[in-house]
């Protein structure tokens, strides 16, 4: 996925202010109920956060849910990790 920064006055109903686990469920809770959600983010969201590193620090592939290209899989992880792999 390929974000774009912007400026200038971006409208939606909710600001959420962080990317991390609890800021990334406000936004997919909000958006569920149909509000036009913006996240702030300093990082890259598929990254950001306890969210990713909270599992003892491994990444987890369950082909049932990410797919069964596993090299996208791990383009994306390596699209957005910050550090070593």
């Amino acid at each position: 996925m390929s974000l774009k920064r912007r400026s200038g006055i971006i409208k939606s109903d909710v600001l959420i202010v962080g990317g991390g686990i609890g800021g990334m469920q406000a936004a997919i809770t909000a958006a569920d109920e149909g509000a036009t959600v913006v996240v702030a983010e300093k990082a890259d969201t598929c990254r950001s956060g306890s969210g990713v590193t909270g599992n003892d620090h491994f990444m987890c592939y369950i082909p049932s849910y990410h797919g069964e290209d596993f090299d996208a899989i791990i383009a994306e992880v390596t699209d957005t990790l910050v550090g070593p792999l």
